[in-house]
């Protein structure tokens, strides 16, 4: 059986959550872990006086790493992260000092 016509589809999207962003005092940093990407090393990176650890998993790629760290940091209070490629990107919402280091310990 063959049916003609057309159809209408409508569909939405409802955020679990809300954020603001100061557009004038809120401030980024990009970052882009390079070097080698080695299982068992933990990559630490330090936001102001947050630290936020990743251990990297076998098959992990640097772009991978990026997402993860981006990943934690996102879930942090005042902060919003997002991973892009190998580049990773912090924003501080409230604006002010953003101090940010990135450390690898190897296994």
């Amino acid at each position: 059986m063959r049916h003609s016509g057309s159809f209408e589809l409508a569909a939405a999207v409802t955020p679990s959550g809300a954020g603001t962003v100061d557009e004038v005092t809120a401030t980024a940093v990009a970052m882009s872990p390079s070097g080698p990407v080695s299982p068992g090393d933990i990559w630490t990176l330090t936001v102001n006086a947050g630290e936020y650890l990743y251990t990297v998993q076998a098959g992990d790629s640097a772009a991978s790493v990026a997402a993860a760290i981006a990943a934690l940091v996102d879930n942090a209070s005042g902060y919003i992260a997002a991973g892009e490629g190998s580049i990773f990107t912090i924003t501080r919402l409230a604006g002010g000092e953003l101090s940010v280091d990135l450390a690898v310990a190897p296994h």
